[in-house]
């Protein structure tokens, strides 16, 4: 129960800068919610997050996430350093999180994590679009546990401010694996800011789907 809570929270902000620098003095926020329907007393309200990050200079991005779902949820600060040129047609970054997480056997423990995202600009007959790749580690310091997530999203901007996106999630803690399909719409708001509206599910198995609303905000 405690891995499948774990890979439920792990809802990614997917506009983030990613492999791509955020720009020194630029910003974006995120918030999520996610509904999980089910015949069962599965269903229920979660997981929630937020995500923020900022662009300390034209190559470094510093950036807080919080989740939580049920009993369980995590709190990192991460560090991203870009390591390709701007007009380089490949972006790569690495980054380093340090925080917590806590779950409804477990008080918190402090936990640390290494990553990597991969991406490109791509070009398609709906518009300009992109495909990233993003690898995390995140351990536990007391050893008592660990998860690799490797998530593979698509996207494409039909128009200015609209995106259409699918993502690939894949969750591993060296005994259990899941993958979910996670296809989402995203529009102008109000103002600035953009909605999300979209639909997760396993592939496998009999987790419910889950319905995942967001708002994003970059300045």
């Amino acid at each position: 129960m405690f891995r499948f809570v774990l890979a439920l929270i792990l809802l990614p902000a997917v506009l983030h800068a990613g492999a791509w620098p955020r720009g020194e003095g630029s910003g974006f926020i995120s918030v999520s919610q996610g509904f999980t329907f089910a015949d069962d007393d599965r269903s229920r309200i979660g997981p929630m997050a937020a995500y923020a990050e900022f662009g300390l200079t034209p190559r470094l991005t510093f950036g807080t996430k919080l989740d939580h779902f049920d009993r369980a949820g995590e709190a990192f600060v991460f560090l991203r350093r870009h390591l390709s040129r701007p007009d380089a047609a490949w972006q790569l970054a690495l980054q380093l999180d340090l925080g917590q997480t806590e779950t409804d056997i477990d008080m918190a423990v402090s936990a640390f994590g290494v990553g990597g995202h991969l991406g490109r600009g791509l070009t398609t007959p709906w518009g300009p679009g992109w495909i990233e790749a993003e690898i995390r580690r995140n351990s536990r310091i007391d050893g008592g546990f660990a998860r690799t997530n490797l998530d593979l999203t698509v996207g494409i901007t039909p128009r200015e401010h609209t995106h259409v996106i699918v993502q690939g999630r894949l969750y591993s803690d060296g005994t259990d694996e899941s993958f979910e399909l996670a296809p989402s719409y995203v529009r102008p708001f109000i103002g600035p800011s953009q909605v999300r509206i979209g639909v997760a599910g396993q592939t496998s198995g009999d987790a419910p789907l889950r319905l995942e609303l967001g708002s994003w905000l970059a300045f």
